[in-house]
């Protein structure tokens, strides 16, 4: 009985061993877990860390870099510029223009020239013309040789200015209804003129003070001046842009 009990305790001693010894396991295990969790939790965090740090300094130079070229010009001095190409450009296309049609519409050179010789002719005719009529039936006193002619029932002394007759007079008035024919279109010439060169003169006062205001030659190249105004909007709305990402780092 003795050996039996005996055995009997060694048994339970066993069994509480082991029990012992699978707990401890258990417990090394959840350790062991715990560890590993605390471990990986520690490197993510490094992780984390990191990357946070590159990105803080990777935004930082974007940060700088974009007031770097915010700074470079103010969004008012390229507006304003802007502003400025916007109104010269056009203005330029214009007095070009303008400048064009002046060359090509001027006043014809020999108006004045013309009109004035038709003028002489036509006054000439007529004066001539007039000393013919007066002149006709006109007679030579007998005794004295004075003009006298017959008008109103009596005789009156009156200059023979001229000898010609109807034939010749005749002439003399066909000559007359074509220099006013030629006088008429050279003085409907001469209006013509006279409107080119009014319109002529507006023109060249709208360019006058063009040039004035913008402080231009009126040559500059309007290609040219396209290109930039199209870089600087370009550049204009980088700016924007720019303004835009920088106010999105700072939030």
């Amino acid at each position: 009985n003795e050996t039996n009990d005996l055995r009997t305790l060694q048994t339970i001693s066993l069994d509480e061993d082991i029990q012992t010894i699978k707990d401890d396991l258990q417990k090394c295990e959840t350790m062991k877990r715990e560890l590993f969790r605390q471990q990986e939790h520690e490197r993510q965090q490094r992780e984390y860390n990191e990357l946070r740090s590159k990105e803080k300094e990777r935004l930082t130079t974007k940060k700088n870099d974009l007031e770097t070229e915010l700074t470079d010009y103010s969004f008012e001095e390229v507006n304003d510029t802007i502003s400025v190409y916007r109104d010269f450009v056009p203005g330029l296309q214009r007095v070009q223009r303008l400048k064009e049609e002046i060359s090509k519409n001027q006043p014809k050179s020999d108006v004045d020239e013309q009109l004035e010789k038709y003028t002489a002719r036509q006054q000439e005719l007529t004066e001539k013309i007039r000393q013919a009529k007066q002149s006709q039936n006109v007679m030579d006193c007998p005794k004295c040789g004075n003009g006298l002619k017959y008008s109103d029932g009596k005789l009156h002394l009156c200059e023979k200015l001229v000898d010609v007759s109807p034939k010749e007079l005749k002439k003399l008035e066909d000559k007359l209804v074509d220099t006013e024919k030629k006088l008429s279109k050279v003085q409907k010439r001469k209006r013509q003129n006279d409107k080119i060169t009014q319109e002529n003169e507006i023109k060249q006062q709208e360019i006058d003070q063009f040039l004035e205001e913008f402080e231009s030659t009126g040559d500059e190249d309007i290609s040219e001046l396209q290109q930039e105004l199209q870089d600087m909007e370009s550049e204009l709305s980088h700016k924007k842009d720019c303004q835009k990402r920088l106010g999105e780092i700072d939030k």
